[in-house]
């Protein structure tokens, strides 16, 4: 058990110092995590969101769309798994802008 003169450290404290968690109790332990639980429920994340948390939502394209964009039939997303490709049925798929956008950029050039 921990010491009752010892406050337990909040999240925050933990987050810098994340060693302090060996002295906690499994008790201690419970309610910080049932407090983040609650906290990620209620909205309330105590920091400031990262950038890319707040970057505008990703466009999706239809396979036409995406298929003019590189330069192949539409047929071509059918017939691969990659992960900028949402299937929604077997005859409905979406595509990623920003995905295929960075899927593109990682292509070596010929």
């Amino acid at each position: 058990m921990s010491n009752p003169q010892t406050a337990t450290p909040t999240l925050h404290e933990l987050v810098e110092n994340p060693t302090m968690s060996t002295a906690l109790a499994p008790k201690e332990l419970a309610q910080l995590a049932a407090a983040v639980v609650f906290g990620l429920l209620a909205g309330d994340r105590g920091t400031e969101p990262h950038p890319a948390a707040v970057a505008e939502p990703d466009e999706m394209l239809s396979v036409e769309q995406a298929a003019a964009i590189i330069h192949e039939e539409p047929r071509w997303f059918y017939r691969r798994r990659l992960p900028f490709i949402h299937r929604i049925s077997r005859k409905k798929i979406l595509i990623s802008r920003a995905g295929l956008m960075r899927w593109i950029a990682t292509r070596k050039s010929v």
